[in-house]
């Protein structure tokens, strides 16, 4: 085999880990990753220990919109009356629409400046992130957001099929 035909990859450890992190028009505020796989309980958690703290910071209402994806833990019916109890709106989300959330354009944007440097370790992985997400100027995250509308247009002359990130 040639040396033009061999890429060198950072192999992953096998580490499994779930990333939360809340984005508004005003930039990007919590971030947390946790060493085991989300669930409702969890989940749970991190709404009233996460996201409620988020808003207070950016002093926004409760009743606002949340935007989600479709991951199963999120539909539960404890999950459903936790935000209803705490007066938040929930988007209704397409499933398997990548493209139109936000939060995934933010994360390919954060992901060119991952592949630069690996990372041996949870530890090393955890400073990285938040360091990257902490660091996102918030005029992207605006920029990301007030896209929104135009992406549902593009998404809707597609007949829901992919559009551009």
């Amino acid at each position: 085999m040639t040396s033009d035909c061999i890429k060198e990859v950072v192999q992953g450890g096998g580490a499994k880990v779930a990333f939360w992190g809340v984005i508004s028009a005003s930039g990007t505020s919590c971030c947390k990753l946790y060493n085991q796989n989300m669930n409702s309980a969890l989940y749970g958690d991190v709404i009233e220990n996460e996201l409620i703290p988020s808003i207070n910071m950016w002093h926004l209402e409760t009743n606002g919109i949340y935007q989600q994806d479709n991951a199963p833990y999120y539909k539960t019916r404890d999950i459903k009356a936790l935000f209803e109890d705490l007066s938040i709106n929930i988007l209704p989300w397409p499933a398997h629409s990548p493209d139109l959330n936000p939060v995934e354009n933010l994360w390919a944007i954060i992901d060119k400046k991952f592949k630069k440097i690996p990372m041996h370790t949870i530890q090393e992985l955890n400073e990285r992130l938040r360091s990257e997400w902490l660091s996102v100027e918030s005029t992207i995250c605006a920029n990301l957001i007030k896209s929104m509308p135009k992406r549902i247009a593009e998404c809707v002359k597609a007949k829901g099929g992919a559009i551009e990130k």
